[in-house]
Order: C-alpha cells, then sequence, then structure tokens
C-alpha cells in the first residue's frame, strides 16, 4: 500500500467526487442527517474541517474527493473556493472504493448517539453492500443485529 500524505490545498482545487465513489454518492442525495449544515457557523464548518480531512486522489491530473463526503458538502455550502484546507491524499488506487464505503457506512455508526439510525444503517448497507458489511463488521448485516448494535450503544 502506497503512504498516504496530508496535503493543503484551495477549495477551488477539488473537481467534485472521484469517478469510482460519484455513484455511491448519488444513492446518498436522499438521506437526511440530523444536523443542517447550513446552520453551521463558518468556524464551525472550518473547525469541523480541521478534525475531519477530506479524503481525495489523484485522477487525471485533477484532485477528487473518495471519502468524508459529509465534510465535502460542509466545506462546498460554508467555505469560501479560496480556502486553503488540508486534505488526506490517498496515494493507493486499490484503496479509493473501500475508503469510500467505509466512510458512508461506518462514520454515522461511530458519531451516532441515537438509535434511530438503525433504519438507515439497513439503507447504507444496501449502499455499500452486504459483503462489504460483513468484511468490515462482523455482526452489522441483520437486521436483528443492528437493532441490537444500536440498543447497546456501542
Amino acid at each position: 500500500m502506497n503512504k498516504d500524505e496530508q496535503i493543503t490545498l484551495k477549495l477551488s482545487e477539488i473537481s467534485g467526487y472521484h469517478p469510482k465513489v460519484a455513484q455511491l454518492v448519488a444513492k446518498l442525495a436522499d438521506r437526511s442527517f440530523t444536523a443542517s449544515i447550513a446552520d453551521l457557523s463558518e468556524q464551525a464548518a472550518e473547525h469541523f474541517l480541521r478534525i475531519h480531512p477530506i479524503c481525495i486522489s489523484r485522477y487525471r491530473g485533477k484532485f477528487f474527493v473518495v471519502a468524508g463526503f459529509r465534510a465535502f458538502q460542509v466545506a462546498e455550502l460554508l467555505l469560501n473556493q479560496t480556502t486553503i484546507l488540508r486534505f488526506s491524499l490517498i496515494n493507493s488506487k486499490s484503496d479509493i472504493l473501500d475508503i469510500a464505503r467505509t466512510d458512508i457506512l461506518f462514520s454515522p455508526l461511530i458519531f451516532s448517539l441515537s438509535t434511530k439510525v438503525a433504519q438507515q444503517t439497513g439503507r447504507l448497507i444496501e449502499i455499500v453492500g452486504t459483503d462489504f458489511t460483513n468484511e468490515h463488521h462482523s455482526d452489522l448485516a441483520s437486521e436483528r443485529s443492528r437493532t441490537r448494535f444500536h440498543t447497546q450503544g456501542q
């Protein structure tokens, strides 16, 4: 695996979603989130992006988002295109799809404080696939285990 690196770029230097992950991101378009990003202050957005840098990859000479999709939405909505941000540059092309799926499935699970996310989790598993879910989490793919998982607050 190639070592990833931290780089800084202007937000305007990001060309959108990587072609390998664009379909996955499109499937999230109808998902609602607990917090509206429009309600965040610019300072909160900057702090959020320091904590959760966007993962990007170089493709055909341009930079594209491969994970940190919600963070990218925050940046696009709240920050000026000339804002300089820190990004994680993913150098391993073979990891792109797995990193995207990991973000889609596990970010909501890890950060959620609510049991209401169980239904959304089922939809996220449909998007990333049961095989991927089973490979990366030993007890999440069945409805019963998702409910138990969220009830126990793991």
